[in-house]
């Protein structure tokens, strides 16, 4: 069995044919596809989408191009819908510095918060980072703690 472990389904692209799209990720064996929410509207759509197949799950998350978007109330909808069953992990949430469209002290306190909220979920994330810091890669993982 296969697994897509990222792949929007959520959006406007596959709306006219999205029951054949599923049919032919059946066909290839692919037994797994997990929809990673970019906002609040995509998490929930997403939710929605995956009650109807057996082979959806989903990431609940805001998208650092999305930050801009997160108020006060996100952090406890996003822990309050990723009580659904078909809710597995806790994304797509990270650092994106490469596209410039939301302030980078934002993005990292909203990462920081999508964080905490994997933690205490105990779910996995889904990190989207691109042009962080070219000198060090990896200095976005200081925010876990």
């Amino acid at each position: 069995m296969f697994v897509d472990t990222h792949c929007h389904l959520d959006f406007d692209w596959f709306e006219g044919d999205f029951d054949l799209v599923i049919k032919r990720a059946r066909d290839v064996g692919v037994g797994r596809i997990l929809i990673p929410g970019i906002n609040l509207n995509s998490s929930l759509n997403a939710i929605r989408l995956s009650g109807d197949y057996p082979e959806l799950f989903v990431a609940v998350g805001i998208h650092p191009n999305e930050a801009y978007s997160w108020d006060n109330t996100d952090y406890k909808e996003l822990n309050r819908i990723s009580r659904n069953k078909k809710v597995v992990a806790v994304g797509e949430v990270g650092l994106d510095y490469y596209r410039d469209k939301t302030p980078k002290e934002l993005q990292r306190r909203v990462f920081q918060q999508q964080l905490k909220l994997a933690m205490e979920l105990n779910f996995p994330l889904v990190i989207h980072t691109r042009n962080e810091n070219p000198n060090n890669p990896r200095r976005y993982w200081m925010y876990c703690g």
